[in-house]
Parts: C-alpha cells; sequence; structure tokens
C-alpha cells in the first residue's frame, strides 16, 4: 500500500512539474484543449473547430465514437476472457461496465435537457458521449497493459 501511495505521489509531483512545459510562451498556462480530449483524432478535432453543419458534424462524431467503441470493445473482450482474471473478478468488470453505461448515458443527457433540448445541446450531449467513451477505452487499455495481456 505505501508503493502505490508513493507512486501516485511521484504521477502527482511528474503531473505538476510538466504543466508549465506543456504550455505555450505568454499564455494562460492552460493546454489548448482539455487533457481529456487530448487523445481525440486530429481529424475530430479538425472537425470540431470547422464551423461544420449540423449534418457534416454528427458524420464527424460518429466516426470518432466508432473508433473509440472498437478500441473500448476490444479491451473489455481481452479482459473478460483472460486468464489472469477469475470469475468473481470478471463479474466485477461486467457489473462496472453496465454501471459506467448507465452513468455515461445519463450523464451525457444532462448538456441536452439543459440547453432546452435543442440543436447545440444534442451535439454538446454527442460530444459527452464521444469523450466518454474514449476515456472508458483509455482506462480499459490501460488495464489490459498492466495485466500484461
Amino acid at each position: 500500500m505505501a508503493m502505490f501511495r508513493r507512486s501516485l505521489l511521484l504521477a502527482g509531483m511528474l503531473v505538476a512539474a510538466a504543466g508549465p512545459a506543456l504550455a505555450d510562451e505568454g499564455d494562460n498556462g492552460l493546454l489548448p484543449f482539455p487533457v481529456s480530449q487530448a487523445f481525440f483524432s486530429d481529424h475530430y478535432r479538425d472537425c470540431s473547430e470547422a464551423g461544420l453543419s449540423n449534418a457534416d458534424m454528427n458524420a464527424c462524431r460518429d466516426a470518432e465514437l466508432s473508433a473509440w467503441d472498437k478500441r473500448l470493445n476490444v479491451a473489455y473482450k481481452r479482459l473478460m476472457t483472460a486468464d489472469k482474471l477469475d470469475k468473481a473478478a470478471k463479474e466485477r468488470l461486467k457489473t462496472a461496465q453496465k454501471a459506467w453505461i448507465a452513468d455515461r448515458d445519463l450523464s451525457c443527457e444532462l448538456p441536452y435537457i439543459a440547453s432546452g433540448e435543442g440543436t447545440m445541446g444534442l451535439g454538446w450531449s454527442a460530444h459527452c458521449t464521444v469523450k466518454e467513451t474514449a476515456l472508458r477505452a483509455e482506462r480499459l487499455e490501460a488495464w489490459v497493459q498492466s495485466l500484461g495481456l
């Protein structure tokens, strides 16, 4: 447990130390986009900044979501078929995955509802779904890697 705490402390120190190096000189010290979006494809970021029509933006989001969903499913299947995980661990993962899906779906409805159920809210909600799926895929992939699968 002490080793885990030391690892967390070290990780926090590295992130804190790297922050200034990641920022552009003369700016407010913030990254050009949130860290949670740093792993989106260049194409998706370009779409987000291009002022496209709703239909074109939806196509960009759908393609990005599809790519992350495939990565998520590959990682999930690797974990669920891993000999290193016993039946209880796989049941917990399955329960956690169902809970994550429910949380993602409920959380990502909020921008749509908060916008008065307008067109902008649909886009924000869809972006939320892409972002949350990407974050979950990254987490599952990290577990796959840490278990050496």
